[in-house]
């Protein structure tokens, strides 16, 4: 038998030729340990996993019983066997009755009995040790059942909820959208009023479109598909883009709360590789989420950068003069289908899921969202994101036009490449008066509009006829590599955006877009050319 397979045993007795000869005749079959006193006895203990321990019963210091009634209270699965020459029998039965010795030899020991005793002692302990390993594996199994059932019955409330939820929530903008488009064709109506009806469909639209958007997300994070697709971003340009699409949100407007940027210090400017869309959408939920909790007050955005000893970071800031968050609810608000209910008297609405994609957002880009707040006056949201690389930016403009309605580009030329006329009357309309608009419906003649006009900026849709907007995209950049074009396209994944950008493509925009944004992409890139 290898060493190290031998079972390890200890005899502790008081007399050196009974150490001598137990180690002479056991050493070939187990790994033996010997001990003069109870506290060299200890020693072995403390520094060895002893299976099996023998002592004689008469000692110096204490007696063996004693000895093992000690090693019973530290070391309890230790198997413990008294050996005395003695006749203490009422001693030992008591002891052994009591369950602090297992079993008793007495002097002089028979060979083969002492080698019996100390392996059936061998096999107790096993058996013990094994019972003990089950026990504790059906109760770590028997608690992770317990917990996986009450995951299983948290997650079957949460989706019954979560479906009765969206059930309102898709009905409730639906409902306006149907009920106020058939009131707009009655020709009873007064045009003011129709105006009003108009306003409360936009707006329905837009939070149907969000509530899609957010359940599109969420799968998409928990089936884990989300891919990073990385892009120079000047982070001051965009967040003066964000403020631009925020300052006409018609909530903002209704509950009178004053949006403000606070502009960053000159070394704060930079532009980082990121992904801008997944960036984009973090701060537009936490944003979402601060107006809706937000009765009156303000709104307020800013960033700034971090420098540790290893990292740098850039932290955005978020704070709202609203409702608040009681301390206990920081966790609850980023799990999924979680909506805070604060009062009886007021119900806010919404999903539950904008601030945990946007925690699971930033953290696909390496970083996380925490907040502070008080109850009654207000919250603060930080979104930190490790920098992996930056670049050098100059020219930042801050007097930065945040209402898009006074915006004209007078002397400038667009071309719009749509092949449905009802989408090209909507952007004419948008942009009547403001720039000179050139249309075209394929991509043949988009080239050729360019290559026979000055243009500059071009708005190209990707599904057009005779010629798709990607290859179009591809031959304009041959010959006027400067054109800025922007891709329009009802395709909102991010591998269209992908192909976009690699035909050529400066930037994109999915439909259906808002007004906003339109008008914040033109301006950004209007004068580019």
């Amino acid at each position: 038998m290898e060493f190290s397979k031998k079972e390890p045993i200890l005899y502790v007795d008081d007399e050196p030729e009974n150490l001598q000869g137990f180690h002479y005749l056991l050493y070939r079959e187990f790994k033996v340990f010997t001990a003069s006193t109870a506290k060299e006895g200890f020693e072995v203990l403390k520094n060895n996993e002893i299976k099996v321990l023998l002592t004689d019963q008469r000692m110096p210091e204490t007696s063996g019983i004693e000895f093992l009634e000690q090693v019973f209270f530290q070391y309890p699965n230790v198997i413990r066997i008294i050996i005395t020459a003695y006749s203490d029998n009422e001693t030992i039965l008591q002891a052994i009755n009591q369950g602090k010795v297992y079993h008793f030899l007495t002097k002089p020991w028979n060979n083969n009995e002492l080698r019996i005793v100390i392996n059936r002692a061998i096999e107790t302990y096993n058996l013990r040790q094994d019972k003990i390993e089950l026990i504790k594996n059906l109760q770590h199994t028997n608690h992770e059942l317990f917990e996986a059932k009450e995951k299983a019955e948290e997650s079957d409330r949460l989706k019954s909820s979560f479906l009765a939820n969206m059930s309102h929530e898709i009905r409730t903008p639906l409902n306006a959208i149907v009920g106020f488009s058939n009131l707009i064709l009655d020709h009873n109506i007064e045009s003011e009023m129709k105006k009003q009806f108009a306003n409360i469909i936009e707006n329905s639209s837009a939070d149907l479109l969000r509530i899609v958007e957010d359940i599109l997300d969420t799968s998409r994070i928990e089936s884990g598909i989300y891919n990073l697709n990385n892009t120079l971003v000047d982070i001051h340009k965009f967040m003066c883009d964000l403020l631009l699409v925020y300052s006409n949100n018609p909530q903002l407007k209704e509950k009178n709360i004053a949006l403000k940027y606070l502009y960053p210090e000159a070394a704060d400017k930079i532009t980082l590789l990121i992904d801008e869309l997944k960036l984009k959408q973090i701060l537009s939920n936490i944003l979402n989420n601060a107006i809706k909790f937000t009765d009156n007050g303000e709104l307020e955005i800013s960033y700034n950068l971090i420098n540790s000893e290893h990292l740098k970071f850039i932290q955005f800031v978020i704070r709202d003069t609203g409702i608040g968050i009681p301390s206990d609810k920081f966790d609850f608000i980023f799990e999924r289908f979680r909506k805070l209910e604060t009062s009886e008297d007021k119900l806010y609405r919404g999903n539950g899921l904008g601030l945990f994609i946007a925690q699971k957002l930033a953290n696909i880009l390496g970083g996380n969202v925490y907040l502070q707040s008080e109850v009654e006056k207000g919250s603060t949201f930080f979104v930190k994101i490790p920098i992996n690389q930056e670049f050098s930016v100059s020219n930042f403009e801050k007097n930065y036009n945040h209402n898009f309605s006074n915006l004209t580009w007078l002397g400038k030329r667009l071309l719009i490449v749509e092949d449905e006329s009802s989408n090209f009357k909507y952007i004419e309309t948008l942009l009547k008066n403001r720039l000179e608009i050139i249309w075209a419906t394929n991509g043949r003649d988009a080239i050729k509009i360019c290559e026979e006009n000055s243009i500059d900026l071009v708005l190209m849709d990707i599904k057009l006829p005779i010629m798709d907007g990607l290859e179009a995209t591809k031959q304009i950049k041959l010959i006027r590599p400067a054109l800025p074009i922007i891709a329009v396209t009802a395709y909102a994944m991010a591998s269209d955006k992908i192909k976009s950008l690699e035909a050529g493509c400066d930037n994109y925009i999915s439909k259906p877009y808002k007004i906003e944004e339109l008008f914040s992409l033109i301006e950004t890139y209007i004068n580019r050319n």
